[in-house]
């Protein structure tokens, strides 16, 4: 009978071992799962390289171009975009590892992030630095905060993906990624419209700014940052209301009037 009962107490003791190991296995796995993913490194990225002992294979500051690509002792071109500092690391060990290095330890960091956007109804729009943590109302407050007619409500990010660039609503507490285009909407006051111009589209700061005679196309883009990553200078369309025919594909320098919507488009490359 004692034995009967000695078996019985071992076989709760480890059911209960049993269940908590099970508690603990799923929780890990609920966390690897929730876990945010490693940042990738895009164009207008600077990056350091640096290879423990090895002076001429070190390097501080590595602008991150358009193609992608970067140039690199001995490896020659070396994909970068889109691996984690992680991954390329360890690209470049497998590479110094094929006859050029014993044991290469190699490490590499981001030290600056390609630049954010934000445009529309703020008080400083254009190009603002990116840093670790940074969301929506963080960065409209680095532009000065909303503008007077700054819909509140309306904040739409453009955001690049693996499929090209897409745009998404968002609230305050949304996370901003390097590279994206913040616009906040804005509350059209019509009985002061014809005070304005409206630029949307391929700009880096896309929203309304006040009109004063002279303006060409030309300057209006300079106002609004100038020409996006895309834009294309031959897609320049107006809307003139109403009462007018909208024109397509202006020149830069035609003369805008008060209350124009200028719209420019994106290239196809």
């Amino acid at each position: 009978m004692d034995r009967a009962v000695r078996i019985s107490a071992r076989l709760k003791r480890m059911r209960g071992a049993c269940a908590a190991i099970t508690l603990v296995m799923l929780t890990l796995v609920a966390h690897c799962a929730t876990a945010q993913e490693p940042y990738r490194i895009a164009p207008g990225d600077r990056i350091s390289i640096n290879v423990y002992g090895e002076q001429d294979l070190s390097f501080s500051d590595i602008p991150v171009p358009s193609s992608g690509f970067i140039t690199y002792p001995f490896l020659g071109q070396v994909k970068v975009e889109g691996l984690s500092e992680v991954e390329l690391a360890n690209e470049l060990r497998q590479g110094l590892l094929d006859g050029y290095l014993l044991q290469p330890q190699v490490s590499v960091a981001v030290i600056r992030y390609r630049p954010i956007y934000v445009g529309g109804a703020v008080r400083q729009p254009g190009q603002k630095e990116f840093s670790i943590g940074m969301d929506v109302e963080r960065l409209i407050a680095l532009a000065g905060g909303f503008s007077e007619h700054a819909n509140e409500d309306e904040i739409v990010i453009q955001r690049r993906g693996d499929n090209g660039r897409f745009e998404m609503a968002v609230g305050l507490s949304e996370d901003v990624l390097p590279g994206d285009v913040v616009t906040v909407g804005e509350e059209i006051v019509t009985e002061r419209a014809e005070e304005y111009i409206y630029l949307h589209g391929e700009v880096r700061s896309p929203g309304r700014y006040e009109y004063s005679s002279g303006l060409t196309v030309e300057q209006a883009i300079a106002i609004a940052g100038g020409f996006g990553l895309r834009a294309s200078q031959r897609k320049i369309s107006i809307s003139r209301g109403e009462n007018e025919d909208d024109l397509d594909r202006v020149d830069l320098d035609f003369p805008v009037q008060a209350g124009d919507v200028i719209t420019v488009g994106a290239s196809l490359f």
